[in-house]
């Protein structure tokens, strides 16, 4: 093999790579939402979870 067809042959790995990568992020996994999807979802639950807790107050110090 040549310079020129080893370099046709790691394009052609690279686009199948691609092509994978994306087939996997866009398919359904859990009730019919894709990857990103769920993974915004967790985000925005982690997030609203972090915001209630800070926007408790605290106790006070000499609490006894």
């Amino acid at each position: 093999m040549n310079r020129r067809t080893q370099r046709g042959a790691v394009m052609f790995e690279y686009y199948v790579l691609a092509a994978f990568v994306v087939i996997a992020v866009l398919t359904p996994v859990y009730d019919n939402k894709t990857a990103p999807v769920l993974l915004m979802e967790a985000i925005k639950e982690v997030y609203a979870s972090f915001s209630y807790a800070v926007s408790l107050s605290r106790l006070p110090v000499n609490f006894w």
